[in-house]
């Protein structure tokens, strides 16, 4: 549902939604060089171009790699 002059749209059952936003994923450097870091698992790429035209795969295995393992984006540090 999209929000209708400012209010915003009922969660599940009608009940405005009380989550969080989301925290920080991952950074994206264009310039002056070119590096996408995941700020959960550490991963980083200097394929900038090719996370942007939907190669995510490294940061997904890396991601399920670290949620098998018990981490959290707190235990990073």
């Amino acid at each position: 549902m999209a929000s209708v002059q400012g209010v915003p749209a009922p969660g599940p059952a009608g009940r405005a939604s009380a989550a969080p936003a989301p925290a920080q994923v991952r950074n994206y450097v264009l310039h002056p060089y070119k590096m996408v870091k995941d700020l959960r698992t550490g991963v980083e790429t200097g394929n900038a171009a090719g996370v942007l035209d939907g190669d995510l795969d490294p940061f997904v295995q890396a991601f399920l790699r670290h949620k098998g393992r018990g981490g959290s984006a707190a235990s990073q540090g």
